[in-house]
């Protein structure tokens, strides 16, 4: 193939890049300014129901405390609790070698799987657990 098609073709490649990002792009800034007029019509309401009348602003404030009092929340929290323990006590453990500190890190290098690099660690304690612990900055 000639040069000149070649540089036709890598001409023609970046601009359906660039179409492709500028799509993505708009779509991103679309969600962001929902998400900013959210937040505007959040403060609206917050600030209204602050200067209202103390029935109406009770009440609303009650449904936010409902709203923000998921189970699913406590949840989460108790389970990444338990998996720190598990952690800082396979940190503890001797043991592990290049192989599991190398596994971790690979874990979490690709595509920065912290949950696989996690499990890895507990599993095989010892240098590897360190490994993460220091690597993500929990200890």
């Amino acid at each position: 193939m000639p040069d000149e098609n070649a540089d036709i073709y890598e001409n023609r490649l970046a601009a359906r890049l660039v179409d492709h990002i500028r799509l993505y792009l708009q779509v991103r800034l679309a969600r962001l300014a929902d998400i900013r007029r959210m937040l505007g019509q959040i403060s609206d309401h917050a600030s209204g129901a602050a200067s209202g009348h103390h029935w109406r602003r009770d009440r609303l404030y009650a449904l936010w405390a409902e709203a923000i009092q998921d189970d699913a929340a406590a949840d989460v929290a108790v389970h990444t609790q338990a998996r720190l323990d598990a952690l800082y006590g396979a940190a503890g453990r001797s043991g592990g070698g290049h192989d599991d500190e190398h596994d971790v890190l690979t874990a979490l290098l690709t595509d920065l799987d912290v949950p696989r690099a996690l499990s890895l660690a507990v599993e095989r304690g010892g240098v590897a657990a360190r490994t993460v612990v220091t690597t993500l900055g929990l200890g």
